[in-house]
């Protein structure tokens, strides 16, 4: 049971596009085996109005091998047939294959990613408010917390373990929380 909690300072990478971070999970290969950047993992989005997306990161290991990286959800798919996002009790795909990240449950289809903009349902804190992430790891099973909803579940996950990192592309963000606790039985 991770905890984390954050929220954005006002230096931004001089772009248009929202505030972007995440922590990794299940972090497994060496640095920069994906892209050279990253270890092979899932991500749980902190981008604004993406808190609890999950992005499959792929990567190579020492032998530039490819690290599988896998999970099954239960989804809807976009109106426009190229995007999923979770639902309780909605139909079972595996991914890979799909482009581009798996959204939280009320994560807007028509959402625009510039800067400080939110989508209708956000969950996640205004701007400059602490958010509160829980990644509740057990086994094959992810689920997401943001400041207390369940936005996003998976199961069959693989890799099921690793490493635990968080990560920023150039936007000033605060952490003040990161705790990590056995899960209750």
């Amino acid at each position: 049971h991770l905890l984390v909690e954050y929220k954005w300072g006002q230096r931004t990478d001089g772009g248009k596009y929202v505030r972007n971070s995440g922590i990794l999970l299940h972090a497994v290969g060496p640095d920069g085996g994906a892209g050279g950047a990253w270890p092979s993992c899932m991500e749980c989005q902190l981008a604004q109005a993406c808190v609890g997306d999950l992005i499959l990161i792929r990567g190579k290991d020492a032998q530039g091998e490819t690290i599988p990286v896998q999970i099954t959800a239960e989804t809807e798919l976009a109106p426009d047939g190229r995007r999923h996002r979770y639902l309780s009790g909605g139909k079972a795909k595996t991914f890979p294959p799909t482009r581009g990240q798996f959204w939280w449950n009320k994560h807007d289809w028509d959402f625009n990613e510039q800067i400080d903009t939110r989508g209708k349902d956000d969950v996640e804190s205004p701007l400059g408010e602490w958010t509160r992430v829980e990644c509740l790891c057990a086994g094959k099973r992810i689920t997401i917390k943001v400041n207390g909803q369940i936005v996003n579940q998976c199961y069959d996950v693989n890799p099921a373990a690793g490493r635990i990192l968080l990560q920023t592309e150039g936007f000033e963000i605060f952490f003040r929380k990161f705790e990590i606790q056995p899960l209750a039985k």
